[in-house]
């Protein structure tokens, strides 16, 4: 009974499609049979990428060719779910499937620096930390080579601007 169930693997995207927010994915853990034969899964076409979102904002990732994630399979099928965004019944009686999955981008760590001074800080990055947006307890941090601010007013508050750097 098991084996025919999903639950989360490791998966790399083959493609990506911003506007539809599908990917399709490879899973990167094999299956194994009986005679203890390794046999890869199949591609997954169109995978839901999970993007945080809440309150009217949101956090897209522009996922790349080679990038990795996990797959997450859902208990139900979600058919109708995804189809209006509103509860529904499932589909089909298909149960822990990853045809009902969610890819979730992770970036495992292989090429992250985060920089020292944030250890404990909230950072979004570029990869190498050349480019990077440091949220401290009392301060916000701004590295990059270029900053364009584009902007209908621009106000600044009594505040002294004491550091800029080149």
């Amino acid at each position: 009974m098991l084996q025919n169930m999903d639950d989360m693997l490791p998966a790399r995207v083959i493609a990506y499609d911003r506007t539809t927010n599908l990917a399709q994915v490879q899973p990167l853990i094999a299956m194994v049979n009986t005679s203890n034969e390794r046999i890869m899964r199949a591609q997954i076409a169109s995978i839901p990428v999970l993007q945080i979102g809440g309150g009217g904002f949101v956090v897209s990732l522009p996922l790349q060719t080679g990038d990795l994630g996990w797959i997450k399979a859902n208990d139900r099928d979600i058919t109708f779910f995804l189809k209006t965004l509103a509860e529904a019944a499932p589909n089909t009686q298909r149960k822990h499937s990853f045809r009902d999955a969610v890819f979730i981008p992770d970036s495992f760590m292989r090429y992250v620096v985060i920089n020292e001074e944030d250890q404990d800080n909230l950072v979004i990055q570029n990869i190498d930390g050349s480019v990077r947006v440091a949220i401290w307890a009392d301060k916000v941090k701004i590295t990059a080579p270029q900053i364009i601010l584009n902007a209908v007013d621009n106000i600044l508050l009594d505040a002294p601007l004491t550091e800029c750097t080149g």
